[in-house]
């Protein structure tokens, strides 16, 4: 559980001492500030409060948002849909329950700023986290890192062959690795057409290994004729898969 407080001066006071506090919750900064200034243990046994009065304690209580958020790692590359990612991003940033750990390729900038007209900047803008492609010591590299899963949108036939073969030569592929070996969520939107075998052959490997296959391939069902609504619907259907229900993203089909 996340404790976090927007007031910086409560947050300093908490700083002041740290004695006391029970091994599992002294790694949590923001836990250890309110355990130290609202729980902080005596050394005659007894609970002091380290504030003024109780309506100062009360206003720094309800100023504390306790919220566990839940972690996913989106990753971009160089193939051809980067409103996928972007859409995702834009989504679960007004979700506050969840965290987002971006990691882009160098292609997936060059093809960002292609289909998209945007720079890197301002996609990291997006991100709760951002990671290097290279940097192969991010939190994400470990499965000690507990998320709840991936999703590479877009996916290019270069990724899908190395996470397909354990190929983890950068931050992407390494990741994906790891989400398959802890058994979590692994999506994939594999963007090439036509398919020759090797790429048949990659994509079965990979959800032989428990990841999900996801095309982006629009349905027609819903008789729409805007590009956004049919992103919208293929991101929802996607997102879903973690528990994010989003309403208005697309309608589930309810039959004829």
């Amino acid at each position: 559980m996340r404790l976090i407080s927007r007031n910086k001066a409560f947050q300093a006071q908490a700083r002041k001492s740290v004695s006391g506090i029970p091994d599992d919750i002294a790694g949590n900064a923001t836990t250890r500030y309110a355990w130290v200034v609202l729980f902080r243990p005596t050394a005659d046994g007894f609970i002091r409060l380290k504030v003024k009065n109780r309506l100062t304690f009360i206003f720094h209580f309800l100023s504390f948002i306790m919220i566990q958020k839940k972690r996913l790692i989106i990753a971009m590359t160089g193939a051809t849909g980067a409103i996928y990612g972007v859409r995702m991003l834009q989504i679960l940033q007004a979700q506050e329950q969840w965290e987002t750990h971006l990691v882009i390729s160098d292609a997936g900038v060059v093809n960002l700023k292609h289909e998209m007209d945007m720079k890197r900047a301002e996609l990291f803008k997006l991100a709760d986290v951002t990671h290097g492609i290279n940097d192969i010591a991010a939190s994400i590299s470990s499965g000690g890192f507990k998320t709840e899963g991936m999703i590479i949108a877009p996916c290019s036939m270069k990724t899908l062959a190395a996470v397909a073969h354990g190929f983890g030569d950068n931050l992407i592929s390494r990741s994906a690795d790891v989400v398959l070996k802890e058994r979590r969520r692994l999506v994939v939107m594999p963007r090439e057409t036509p398919l020759n075998l090797v790429h048949i052959r990659n994509m079965a490997s990979v959800t032989e290994m428990g990841g999900i296959m996801f095309p982006p391939m629009p349905a027609f069902y819903s008789k729409t004729d805007s590009l956004t609504a049919m992103v919208n619907e293929t991101v929802g259907r996607v997102l879903d898969m973690f528990g994010v229900n989003v309403e208005g993203l697309y309608t589930p089909w309810e039959g004829l």
